[in-house]
C-alpha cells in the first residue's frame, strides 16, 4: 500500500497540529502533499508560509516526504457579516484543494496500490502501531476504491472532545483520477461522505484537533475559515461554556444534541494517540476554563437543570442507538463501503 495524505494548510498557527499529523502518520505515509494559497477563502491576501515553516529543525525527519503545492489564486472578497458568504468561500476552498491534482497525477498515476487521503492539517491519521497499520492495509484489499475513516474529534484543546460524527475519505488513486476527469473536485468527494460512518469498522485511526491553537490563533481561524459569520463574542461564549460556537447571524442556536456540547476528558490509550499523551503539556492550549460546568449552569439553565440534564442524556442515548442501527442496517444490506458511482 502506498499512502499519500493531501491536505489544506493555512498559517503558522497550525505548526503544532501539523507536527502531530506528521508524527502520527510517519510509519506509513509515503508523501504529505501540503496545499496552500496566498489568499484566504474570503479573498484576503495573507502570503505563503509553508516552505519557511517546514525549514525548522522539528520538521527534519519528515521534510523529504513533504511536497508543498503553493498557489496565488485571488479568491473573491467576502465580507465577514455576509450570511450567504459560504457559497463563495467553499468554491474557493474546493479550488485550493484541487490545485494538488496536477502533482498527484504526475507522481502517482499508474500506481495501482496508491491511496489518497483527502484531509485537512488538523486531521491526523494515526498509524503509529502495527495493529493500526495492519487494519488499514487489510481494508484497502477488500474490493472498494473508496473508504471513509471516522474521526475522533477534539476542539480548542487536545483533551477537549467533541462528539459529533465526521469522516474523511481515503480513495484509490486510479478512481480519483477518473473522478477528476469527469469534471468533479476533491472537495465534492470529501463532502459526500463527511457525515457518514466509517468503512468496515475503520475507527480510531483518525484524530481531528480542530482550532487547537492559542487564543490569537483561534480568533484568526474564525476570521479566515470558509464558514463565514462568526462574531468574536460567539467565540468567547463558546470557550467560556465549552460548547460548539454558534453562528448567530445565521440563526444557529444550541440544543440538546450531543453535537452541541464539548467535554474535557482524561486522555487514555483508548481515546488518544501516544504522541499526544506524551507531549500533552507542550501541546495543551488551556483555552477551556476549569469552571466551564459552572458557567454552563449559570448561562444556560434551560439545558443544565436536573430535568434538562435528563433530557440531554436521553437524547444522547437516542442518537447513539440511531447511529448503531444505521451502521448495522447498512452492513446487513451489503453497504459496508461507500461507492464513487
Amino acid at each position: 500500500m502506498i499512502l499519500i495524505d493531501t491536505f489544506l494548510f493555512s498559517e503558522p498557527s497550525e505548526k503544532e497540529v501539523l507536527l502531530t499529523k506528521l508524527n502520527l502518520g510517519s510509519d506509513l505515509v509515503s508523501e504529505w502533499v501540503l496545499v496552500e494559497n496566498a489568499y484566504t477563502f474570503r479573498g484576503e491576501y495573507k502570503g505563503l508560509f509553508a516552505k519557511d515553516l517546514i525549514a525548522a529543525p522539528e520538521f527534519g525527519p519528515f521534510r523529504n516526504r513533504i511536497s508543498v503545492v503553493s498557489s496565488e489564486i485571488a479568491f473573491p472578497h467576502v465580507r465577514p457579516d455576509d450570511r450567504n458568504g459560504d457559497t463563495i468561500t467553499f468554491r474557493s476552498q474546493y479550488a485550493q484543494r484541487d490545485s494538488a491534482m496536477e502533482h498527484l497525477l504526475q507522481r502517482w498515476s499508474g500506481q495501482p496500490d496508491a491511496w489518497i487521503l483527502i484531509s485537512d492539517t488538523d486531521e491526523c491519521l494515526d498509524v503509529s502501531t502495527s495493529l493500526k497499520r495492519h487494519r488499514l492495509r487489510r481494508a484497502t484489499h477488500l474490493g472498494s476504491d473508496l473508504l471513509t475513516l471516522a474521526r475522533r474529534r477534539f476542539w480548542f484543546d487536545f483533551d477537549n472532545m467533541w462528539f459529533a460524527k465526521r469522516s474523511t475519505p481515503l480513495v484509490r488513486m486510479s478512481a480519483l483520477a477518473e473522478w477528476v476527469r469527469a469534471g468533479k473536485s476533491l472537495g465534492e468527494l470529501r463532502g459526500r461522505g463527511i457525515l457518514g460512518d466509517s468503512s468496515g469498522g475503520l475507527n480510531h485511526l483518525l484524530y481531528e484537533y480542530s482550532t487547537c491553537f492559542d487564543i490569537a490563533g483561534v480568533y484568526r481561524k474564525y476570521d479566515t475559515v470558509a464558514h463565514v459569520g462568526m462574531l468574536r463574542e460567539d467565540i468567547d461564549r463558546a470557550l467560556e461554556c465549552n460548547h460548539r460556537p454558534q453562528f448567530r447571524i445565521k440563526g444557529q442556536r444550541l440544543g440538546f444534541s450531543r453535537d452541541d456540547w464539548l467535554e474535557r476528558v482524561r486522555l487514555t490509550e483508548r481515546n488518544s494517540p501516544a504522541y499526544v499523551r506524551e507531549h500533552f503539556e507542550r501541546l495543551r492550549t488551556g483555552n477551556i476554563p476549569d469552571n466551564y460546568a459552572e458557567n454552563r449552569k449559570r448561562l444556560y439553565p434551560e439545558f443544565f437543570s436536573p430535568l434538562a440534564s435528563f433530557k440531554r442524556r436521553s437524547n444522547t442515548l437516542y442518537e447513539d442507538f440511531r447511529d448503531t442501527y444505521r451502521t448495522a442496517r447498512d452492513r446487513l444490506n451489503g453497504r459496508r463501503f461507500p461507492s464513487l458511482v
